[in-house]
């Protein structure tokens, strides 16, 4: 008589597209809500934002759990939007905006970036 293959009972009955809830990378306290192919790692969106500042702000970042639609994403909620953060030394918040350099600068890293033909940049 020909062999036939059992296949295993299944274990448990889980929903078929159940999303495990997953722990901010960064902070590991928020929910993630962000996922960035680049850093190999999910954020929630204080971390995100100060995590992706400098060139690391093109980054495409994916929203996790499905609900809307995903694609880039570098903006925070309005209700917890803060001043973001130097592009030069990633730790102060940035005071100006420089359109021409399409960066954020703390006061001093603007004076310090803006020297030469630089100081033009309006």
């Amino acid at each position: 008589p020909p062999k036939t293959e059992e296949k295993p009972a299944a274990k448990h009955n889980a929903p078929a597209k159940a999303v495990a809830k997953q722990i901010c990378g960064m902070c590991e306290v928020e929910l993630a809500v962000l996922s960035c192919e680049k850093c190999s790692d999910v954020f929630c969106e204080e971390c995100d934002q100060d995590m992706h500042t400098g060139s690391a702000k093109y980054h495409k970042r994916v929203k996790i759990g499905g609900g809307g639609e995903g694609g880039a994403m570098g903006s925070a909620s309005p209700a917890k939007k803060k001043p973001p953060t130097c592009g030069m030394c990633e730790v102060e918040p940035a005071s100006k905006h420089c359109p021409k350099c399409d960066d954020y600068f703390c006061e001093e890293c603007d004076s310090d970036m803006h020297t030469g033909s630089a100081k033009y940049h309006k």
